[in-house]
């Protein structure tokens, strides 16, 4: 490396200039010129520094008999005062030994008093003269000129059966340099991420690699396995120095439920890769269904009436596309403590109630199942069951047709057909009838056999309490009565026959006549 010194002199020059203004008068400037000299000296900072001493107080590589024109002797002589003395400024060790990583500068023929020739040469086998460093790498060379070197440690003066001299000496220079030895990276964290891995989730790998060598470029390196087979490219990745990286993922496209999942990992700074190790292996868990939503009854309805309801929800979702079923819960308290309903295996987003419910309120959820678990609950919701009398005319009128005095007719015989009541309720119903008059006869008003009425059976038979009900011909009259004591509720049995009976009075003008019928219902006690 290379420092520069710089040193700043300030010359200061000042002069005085005189001259007139306008009325004659002496005005004085002073102009000051600073003037700077930058003085630059430039320094070496070697790593490697060899001199030659008559005391070595470093590493002693070899003797030689003078500065000049020498011969040389192993440093484990004693013959010769002159020494070639090494240091690295850096602090790197330096030795002589001529094993594992080091560089021979000379071959000696014999231990002193010798010639030299290079490395290059087999003439001296016996003796050589090595420079090593156990924390270091040497590169050394036989050049005319050390400038690309840190050092010259020093030159000869041919290339066997040579003299040795000071670096100044032969224009055949042993040059030398040393750098710092690699030291490879290590990895000293791995973690895999999540803790837990699903099929909808990614599987992470995280690596903390530490480089003494903090200029080096650390590279990661990562392999995938899926239930032992390689899953894509080895995925490369640059990475800071000490911090924990996610340094790769492996998509869950990549595998299903009960897939078994490995990531092999190295490091690398460039010159050396660290050993391949493996990650525990990680099995792909079942992924719970979703969580449904609740659809009807609906929430907080505080006038529900049907007491078969059909219970419906959301269908599930599965990330490992499990058939799913789902688990009907219906309580009559608040934290779900009873089981009213309890209903598994259900494999329809519905379910409908197979027996009447009580008048109350109801609270209920559902979940999904995979078969192997159950996901998260729903939200509870309730509704509130309460009686309701519902009365529908499926056949809700009657045309009598053209009639003369006195003529009779019914509906007996469906001609003209009968009125059709059905109870839509969710109670039994007691039904009165009531109507406004037909006739405009004084002699045929209501509550006379003029304008008459009876239940009878329908197509779906007992549908009512037969012995209490009026089944035999009553005057229809402008005041509720009783014509069936309960019409039942269920749809096989809940729909009456309702027969109609008039007579034309002797004395009734000849013009359309029509009334107005009216059932009543209401709940059967």
């Amino acid at each position: 490396m290379i420092g520069r010194k710089m040193m700043e002199k300030k010359i200061k020059v000042r002069k005085k200039r005189t001259i007139l203004n306008k009325r004659g008068n002496a005005l004085s400037f002073f102009i000051f010129f600073i003037l700077i000299f930058f003085i630059s000296s430039y320094v070496v900072d070697t790593a490697l520094l060899c001199e030659v001493v008559t005391n070595c107080n470093n590493t002693d590589i070899f003797h030689i008999s003078n500065k000049t024109n020498a011969h040389a002797e192993l440093s484990n002589n004693s013959n010769y005062a002159y020494e070639i003395c090494c240091n690295d400024t850096n602090g790197l060790n330096i030795g002589t030994s001529c094993t594992g990583e080091h560089f021979t500068l000379l071959h000696l023929s014999n231990q002193t008093n010798a010639h030299v020739e290079l490395n290059n040469e087999s003439n001296y086998n016996d003796f050589t003269v090595c420079i090593n460093s156990s924390d270091g790498l040497f590169n050394c060379s036989y050049e005319t000129s050390c400038n690309n070197y840190d050092t010259c440690i020093a030159s000869v003066s041919g290339s066997t059966n040579a003299h040795v001299g000071n670096c100044t000496d032969y224009t055949t220079k042993i040059c030398c340099n040393i750098t710092a030895a690699n030291t490879a990276p290590t990895i000293t964290a791995n973690v895999t991420k999540p803790d837990n891995v699903y099929t909808n989730t990614d599987w992470m790998l995280n690596l903390t690699v530490t480089d003494p060598d903090e200029e080096d470029t650390i590279t990661t390196y990562t392999q995938f396995y899926v239930n032992g087979t390689s899953s894509g490219s080895t995925l490369p990745l640059t990475v800071n120095n000490g911090t924990n990286t996610n340094v790769a993922n492996l998509s869950n496209s990549e595998f299903n439920k009960g897939a078994t999942l490995i990531a092999e990992f190295w490091a690398g700074d460039g010159t050396e890769n660290t050993t391949k190790e493996n990650t525990t292996e990680v099995t792909v868990l079942n992924s719970p269904p979703s969580t449904v939503n609740l659809s009807y009854p609906e929430n907080n309805d505080s006038l529900f009436t049907n007491r078969t309801p059909r219970f419906n929800w959301t269908e599930a979702t599965d990330e490992d596309n499990d058939d799913i079923t789902y688990h009907l819960h219906v309580s009559l308290t608040e934290d779900m403590n009873d089981n009213t309903i309890n209903e598994t295996g259900i494999t329809d987003n519905f379910y409908i109630q197979p027996s009447e419910l009580d008048f109350t309120t109801y609270y209920w959820r559902v979940r999904a199942n995979d078969s192997e678990e159950y996901g998260n609950w729903s939200e509870i919701w309730n509704f509130t069951l309460v009686p309701s009398v519902s009365l529908i005319l499926r056949e809700d009128s009657i045309n009598f047709g053209s009639m003369v005095i006195l003529e009779v007719n019914d509906t007996t015989n469906n001609e003209p057909p009968a009125l059709l009541l059905e109870n839509d309720g969710n109670v039994d119903a007691n039904v009165s009838v009531m109507s406004t008059p037909l006739w405009s006869s004084e002699s045929a008003h209501l509550n006379t056999s003029y304008f008459q009425f009876k239940a009878a059976n329908s197509t779906e038979e007992n549908s009512f309490n037969w012995e209490e009900s009026q089944t035999t011909w009553a005057d229809m009259s402008n005041i509720y009565k009783k014509i069936i004591d309960t019409l039942k509720r269920n749809d096989e049995n809940d729909l009456a026959r309702i027969d109609i009976r008039v007579e034309v009075p002797s004395d009734e003008p000849p013009t359309s006549k029509s009334a107005n019928i009216t059932f009543y219902g209401e709940e059967q006690q």
